[in-house]
């Protein structure tokens, strides 16, 4: 379990990375545990094997 800040706006909502799953931070006072789209799909956009290549390039 890792936890974080959302970084998406400048509300700095906390969350907690946990296998492979993003949730909102309970304990962070700012969103209480809850996660707006842009923070709920941020897990979309850090998953580093979205981004490799299929086909090494010649």
């Amino acid at each position: 379990m890792i936890k974080s800040v959302c970084g998406y706006c400048g509300v700095g909502c906390g969350v907690v990375y946990d296998d492979s799953k993003l949730l909102g931070d309970v304990s962070y006072p700012i969103n209480n545990g809850n996660l707006c789209l842009k923070g709920a799909s941020r897990l979309l956009s850090i998953n580093p094997q979205t981004s490799w290549a299929k086909y090494r390039r010649l």
